[in-house]
């Protein structure tokens, strides 16, 4: 970008000085992240955390502090929300300003670069192929092919020349312009519907939606359950409004799954940190539950397997065209053309030195629609360079053998021809990335399908796939001789893709979502915004278009593909551990739920303290939770969230009920005490607890060991400890035997109620199928 080329000296210091006092700024119209305040006020202020408030209050007055250990509980899981949640956003803010766009500005006759939100009305800016449009803005000097399709949907390139308009949110395509702004900041085109959409539309994952849907639901059937709990203690069996209110509070303790939601807010704020020290922007939270689900990577060429920039190798004149006479025009055309992608600017590296008086009166800029830029000159005619097949389509066949020769050996290749008259091939080289090799054998170990789609030559983006060692890179399609339905029937089985308009990448994308897949999608250019818009999960290259690292949901500031593995392997240890987390939780929702609700048909007082659910569940689910959320975990997450989830706590959960709703009926029938009761489902739940942590550490490794000895010896010391204050009677032998019977039979329970749901699951699932 050259000052030289404009003619404007754009606003004075004092000028832009006076519209930041009037408020005539660029500012971002994005909500700004939460306050210290706000995270605080939020993790505080939560329905469930009034709910254990007023148990707390109703445990004061019925005088039984020591059953008030939860609170301790809730404080201690407040405090890791709001640590964490404040160090995720310093993270984050940090990595904004990193990641803010920039902008070419001219004020006093220079050429700036500057904040693009820093930008004020009338400022005169510099747009060129790969730029957001940031603000509205008019034409005042040369010519742009523009994007509006993240506006409105249409994918069609627009020519926009002096006295136009452009419009925030869409972006350049190719050419190159000054512009004055026109509407910045929130009168803006793309602030306006911007501020409209976030009225209505909120991003949620599916695992994020589902919890929240069982938060809600627990929240609201805790209040009426409460309800006839303490009717059904105070009139039916005559207890005092202590022992009532113990009893009440317990029950509805075991119901709150006030570990779970925080411990998902936590991995996942954690889970951004780690992505942040690899240098990896997300724009959207729950695009790494996506991440973890991708089954198919689609790879643009450019930028992704290649490091995006081109070597101008070798110049073949043609029909005995003098080579002084080419290298003349080629060296007219990269000192005259407003063109910046990787072509110009190998050109431009190969002409250093502009030794050319030629005038240039007429520009056609490179489109990814047309395949070509041309460029006119006063007494020396048109010259236009791009593809063959779309420079002089009835001469290519002539030349296809030759072509192909230079794309087998992994080149570019470009005609440079006037009017329809053949002058010269220029071969152009990509590199490949270091380690790509690895990088998508990984990915194909992972059982993720790779896909290669480029607006090359399909020859040429073979041989580079296959240099990079992608598998079946042989399985290749032209894009450009199918039409819409043929490019759907080939999505599945091709595995490389050439001469892909954006548009036809992202029917591509869409195709594959259709099938069944969970689409990922890379790429750095304009051409692969429609497709990563389009995409489950789309990952830019920094080093690539703003506009594309605009429309991903994850950006590589570092512009390396190859720490891809360890993104893909965050994504999938977060969600998969989550997954396994929420199991153990749900297990004690479950039982205490149908406890609760069968105990309203029994004469029988809820056999649970406050501090006994307490105990268990802190032992057997919080504390191995927090500890298995940090796991390594590789494995692809399959299946739907809360489906997976519920499939795997059941087993535990009704174990729970069975062995509870045991000990009560036996305890009713063979005259035991109910202290004697509540002690009994208190181990026992405990030991149903411990089994399913042993089942969801298979295999063991020797930390799980550890956590699983720590867990066990702790409960059972605790146990017994705890065996004074529980009862008041010494225990009798029918208690023990009780006791001895029940924890017998839990792993036979456990084991019959998982075999029975993975047969109900398997006749689902054959049903579902026919």
């Amino acid at each position: 970008m050259n000052k030289e080329k404009f003619r404007f000296t754009g606003l004075s210091a004092a000028e832009v000085t006076q519209r930041e006092n009037e408020n005539k700024v660029n500012v971002e119209i994005r909500p700004e992240s939460k306050t210290i305040k706000d995270i605080c006020k939020d993790n505080i202020f939560t329905y469930f955390n009034l709910i254990f408030c007023i148990l707390a209050l109703i445990l004061i007055a019925a005088r039984s502090f020591h059953n008030m250990l939860f609170m301790f509980v809730v404080v201690i899981n407040t405090s890791i929300g709001i640590i964490q949640e404040i160090r995720a956003k310093k993270t984050l803010d940090a990595l904004r300003l990193v990641s803010a766009p920039k902008a070419h500005v001219i004020r006093d006759g220079e050429l700036q670069e500057i904040n693009a939100h820093a930008l004020v009305l009338d400022d005169l800016v510099v747009f060129e192929a790969g730029n957001q449009i940031y603000a509205d803005a008019q034409i005042v000097e040369g010519q742009l092919e523009v994007n509006e399709s993240l506006l409105t949907g249409e994918a069609d390139a627009l020519v926009k020349k002096a006295g136009d308009e452009l419009l925030s949110g869409s972006f350049v395509i190719s050419g190159q312009c000054s512009a004055r702004l026109i509407r910045v900041g929130a009168d803006a085109y793309a602030s306006r519907l911007i501020k409209e959409a976030s009225k209505s539309k909120v991003v949620q994952s599916e695992m994020m939606t589902s919890l929240r849907k069982l938060v809600k639901g627990i929240g609201i059937a805790i209040i009426p359950i409460g309800v006839l709990m303490f009717l059904k203690q105070t009139w039916l069996l005559h207890q005092d409004f202590s022992q009532s209110a113990v009893s009440v509070v317990a029950a509805l303790i075991g119901m709150i799954p006030e570990g779970l939601v925080l411990l998902t807010s936590v991995a996942l704020a954690l889970s951004i940190l780690r992505l942040a020290k690899r240098q990896t922007v997300v724009h959207e939270l729950y695009c790494i539950e996506t991440l973890a689900r991708v089954d198919v990577l689609c790879l643009d060429k450019t930028g992704t397997i290649t490091e995006g920039s081109l070597l101008l190798e070798k110049i073949i004149a043609l029909d005995h065209h003098p080579e002084k006479q080419i290298l003349e025009i080629l060296n007219a055309m990269a000192h005259n053309t407003s063109d910046n992608n990787a072509t110009a600017q190998a050109i431009k590296e190969f002409f250093k030195h502009d030794t050319s008086d030629w005038i240039k009166i007429d520009e056609q800029p490179f489109s990814s629609q047309r395949k070509l830029s041309s460029l006119t000159f006063e007494e020396h005619g048109r010259f236009v360079l791009g593809a063959f097949e779309y420079v002089i389509p009835s001469l290519a066949s002539n030349y296809t053998a030759e072509i192909n020769r230079y794309l087998e050996e992994g080149q570019r290749v470009l005609l440079l021809a006037k009017e329809n008259e053949p002058l010269a091939f220029l071969l152009f080289s990509d590199k490949i990335r270091d380690h790509a090799n690895e990088t998508l054998s990984y990915f194909e170990q992972q059982g993720v399908t790779l896909k290669v789609i480029s607006g090359d030559n399909p020859i040429a983006v073979r041989q580079i796939a296959s240099r990079a060692g992608i598998k079946d890179a042989h399985r290749m399609a032209d894009a450009s001789k199918l039409d819409d339905e043929a490019l759907i029937q080939a999505a599945e089985d091709t595995v490389v893709f050439g001469r892909v308009s954006p548009k036809q990448k992202k029917l591509l994308i869409q195709t594959l979502k259709q099938n069944g897949h969970t689409v990922a999608m890379t790429g750095d250019g304009v051409n692969d915004i429609l497709a990563m818009k389009e995409a489950d999960c789309s990952v830019a290259m920094a080093s690539g278009s703003e506009a594309a690292s605009h429309a991903a949901q994850l950006v590589l500031l570092d512009s390396d593909f190859t720490v891809m593995p360890k993104i893909l392997e965050e994504g999938r240890r977060v969600i998969n551990n989550i997954q396994r987390s929420a199991s153990l939780f749900l297990v004690k929702n479950i039982y205490s739920f149908l406890v609760a609700v069968l105990l309203m048909f029994f004469a029988f007082p809820y056999p649970f303290t406050p501090i006994q659910l307490t105990l268990i569940s802190s032992l057997t689910i919080g504390i191995p939770s927090f500890i298995l959320a940090f796991e390594p975990s590789t494995s692809r997450v399959r299946g739907k969230f809360m489906e997976t989830v519920l499939l795997r706590a059941l087993p535990g959960g009704l174990t729970n009920v069975t062995i509870i709703i045991a000990a009560v009926c036996a305890s009713m029938i063979m005259g035991i005490p109910s202290d004697h009761t509540s002690y009994i489902c208190m181990v026992s739940a405990g030991t149903c607890g411990l089994l399913v942590l042993l089942v969801t550490c298979l295999p063991l490794s020797q930390m799980r060991k550890i956590l699983l000895a720590v867990m066990a010896s702790l409960f059972v010391g605790l146990s017994i400890l705890s065996l004074p204050y529980i009862i008041q009677t010494p225990m009798r032998l029918t208690s023990f035997i009780l006791l001895a019977v029940l924890l017998a039979a839990i792993p036979f329970i456990l084991r019959g109620y998982t075999l029975l749901i993975r047969r109900i699951e398997k006749l689902y699932q054959s049903k579902t199928k026919k």
